[in-house]
């Protein structure tokens, strides 16, 4: 194997034409083959950099046109708590999910007890992927489930592909501020 420093002693000696002529064609490949390297390497170096959460799945909850919540969901995932203040007068609850950009169907929302009854389902027609078409529910619905409840409530999403669904939220009634971790 000839090394870099070969290669340029070599350089430096007076050589004949044709045998300078085969040194400078390796020589040249070898600096094709390290640039090469060189940038397959940068270039996935920062490619792993941008690489997406794990999870892949996100989502965003609002209480009418208010951010409330933005997440990925990940198995280390602490569920957000939303406190919705009856003084607020909020109308709509509204939940985007995307998972992956697939497009799905058979989306539903439901909210739970603590006991993991379901209290209440929604169920979203058609097909959609992204963020595209949110899921709404009315917050008088979400406030008439707190008597049954006896407590805070839970806010799930499933879908036709995603039978086990997610909990996305902890739902609780009061004047606090709304903690999203």
């Amino acid at each position: 194997m000839v090394t870099l420093a070969t290669l340029l002693f070599l350089d430096s000696v007076h050589l004949p034409d044709e045998r300078l002529t085969t040194l400078n064609s390796y020589h040249m490949k070898i600096n094709m083959v390290l640039k090469t390297l060189v940038v397959s390497t940068t270039l996935c170096l920062l490619l792993s950099a941008f690489s997406t959460k794990p999870g892949s799945h996100s989502f965003q909850v609002y209480l009418d046109d208010k951010l409330m919540i933005e997440q990925y969901v990940s198995s280390k995932m602490l569920v957000p708590r939303i406190n919705i203040d009856p003084a607020e007068n909020y109308t709509r609850l509204v939940v985007k999910y995307n998972e992956c950009g697939r497009t799905v169907t058979g989306r539903k929302i439901n909210i739970k007890d603590d006991r993991g009854n379901v209290l209440k389902e929604w169920n979203f027609e058609g097909s959609t992927s992204g963020y595209k078409d949110a899921m709404t529910c009315s917050v008088k619905d979400i406030q008439a489930l707190r008597q049954k409840a006896n407590g805070e409530l839970r806010l799930y999403y499933f879908s036709a592909d995603f039978t086990e669904g997610q909990q996305i939220a902890t739902l609780a009634f009061g004047k606090r501020d709304t903690a999203a971790n």
